[in-house]
């Protein structure tokens, strides 16, 4: 009896490893809301996947300050979080816009992150005469995002470009600040670098075009989406979708190679006895 154990126990704590390389789909439906008087800002999260939500964070930047929202830190599949922060509201009346950043993991610890621009309006509020049309992109390792703009304004104004992507991508070096003379209408390439995004995958990219005139804030936002490609360089570790990739699946299989070579050393070495 002692043997039987000792020849089995190898086998399935190996196999239980290779069951656990798998995940299923996280899939995130996400909702903000905010008070215009008091500056709370609600965040609603529901799992609409098949598979736990681990270690989420939810950050709001607002007016360069960064601040993390209090909530539950795992979801189960159909299950709903709430996450509170405050803001601090600015005086001068307007359109203003947070930043908030949802970050988790998989069953795998596998990173993931999604970024959404909430827009509201504090006091009197006017209608940004900015025109922007974004585009979408696709990106294979490297990509550019074109921004285009048009000035419906009357007089010369100084905007500046506010552009977000998710952990995922990294936005790259150009001019944020420009000037707009009536009637201007540039076009902004905008660099991208992907940083850890899944091929197949589509990630948002948001951009806010913000100037002021007459003591009153006006923004401009827009969203477009990437399109990660695969590259040369990705295709011997790729994953199409929240969940299991080649790298788990690689991994699987070499256990369950090694779990049957153990039970079959263990087999012959109990032959021979």
């Amino acid at each position: 009896m002692k043997k039987f154990h000792q020849t089995k126990v190898p086998v399935i704590v190996i196999l239980l490893l290779a069951l656990q390389c798998g995940a299923g789909t996280i899939s995130l439906e996400q909702g903000v809301s905010t008070d215009d008087t008091t500056g709370a800002l609600d965040v609603t999260i529901t799992n609409r996947g098949d598979d736990v939500c681990r270690n989420i964070t939810v950050t709001c930047e607002f007016q360069g300050i960064r601040v993390t929202a209090n909530g539950p830190r795992n979801l189960n599949p159909d299950d709903s979080g709430q996450y509170t922060t405050q803001l601090d509201l600015g005086t001068m009346p307007g359109d203003y816009f947070a930043i908030v950043r949802t970050s988790y993991s998989d069953a795998n610890m596998r990173q993931f992150s999604t970024v959404m621009l909430h827009k509201f309006a504090v006091g009197s509020a006017g209608v940004s005469q900015i025109v922007a049309k974004f585009g979408d992109v696709e990106i294979a390792g490297h990509g550019t995002a074109v921004l285009s703009l048009h000035s419906n304004e009357g007089t010369e104004v100084e905007a500046t470009l506010h552009i977000y992507a998710p952990n995922e991508l990294i936005v790259g070096d150009l001019q944020k600040t420009i000037t707009l003379a009536p009637g201007a209408a540039p076009t902004i390439e905008i660099p991208l670098e992907n940083f850890s995004a899944l091929p197949g995958s589509k990630y948002p990219l948001h951009v806010a075009v913000t100037y002021e005139r007459a003591g009153v804030r006006y923004i401009t936002p827009v969203t477009a989406y990437a399109q990660v490609l695969e590259t040369p360089a990705d295709s011997g570790d790729t994953t199409t979708s929240v969940g299991m990739g080649a790298r788990p699946i690689r991994i699987a299989i070499l256990v369950v190679v090694a779990a049957i070579v153990v039970f079959y050393v263990n087999r012959r070495r109990r032959t021979r006895q």
